[in-house]
């Protein structure tokens, strides 16, 4: 055995294990920091800013929907009844209306032809529809009144940040009776 190296097998030493076990307790202590505070960003239902949310997808289906009306049956402050193109191939016009009590704490409601109102959303403390009606003079009676536009002011919850206020300008201008 003269000329034969012997091999020492290398292992860690406790210094060094050491190190490595403050290093990845530090790195899994900023991990779970960062995980913490991801999951706090997160609004829960019951959050002002999910609420916020809430109220601006109801009002944007609203306009998504008032943008491409035909007739409207009824226009007041808490209720809109109007008529779009047919939807489901039956050759029919589609007849769509939301409408909120006016009580605080009312869900707002949308019905879809003879189908029975289901709730947009919960909790309205405020919903307003405001109607911007432009009058054709003619030579002849009676004048002619076209809806050009709807201005949607809804507020959910108490909190007054979750109030959304939105105009749509209806595509077709149709004819209404009267402003």
């Amino acid at each position: 055995m003269v000329g034969r190296k012997r091999r020492r097998r290398r292992a860690f030493t406790l210094l060094e294990l050491l190190f490595a076990m403050v290093a990845m307790t530090a790195l899994m202590g900023g991990l779970a920091s960062a995980l913490m505070l991801a999951s706090r960003a997160i609004p829960d239902d019951a959050s002002p800013a999910a609420v916020a949310i809430d109220a601006y997808y109801a009002a944007d289906q609203i306009a998504g929907e008032l943008f491409c009306a035909q007739s409207f049956s009824e226009r007041t402050a808490t209720a809109i009844t109007f008529t779009v193109a047919d939807r489901d191939n039956d050759t029919i016009a589609e007849t769509i209306r939301y409408a909120w009590s006016g009580t605080p704490g009312d869900p707002l409601t949308r019905q879809y032809n003879a189908a029975a109102a289901v709730a947009v959303v919960d909790d309205v403390r405020e919903f307003e529809i405001q109607y911007e009606v432009k009058m054709v003079t003619q030579a002849s009676p009676p004048d002619l009144f076209y809806l050009t536009g709807v201005r949607i002011v809804l507020r959910i919850g108490g909190d007054t940040s979750t109030r959304v206020d939105t105009a749509v300008q209806v595509l077709n201008a149709p004819e209404v009776s009267g402003p």
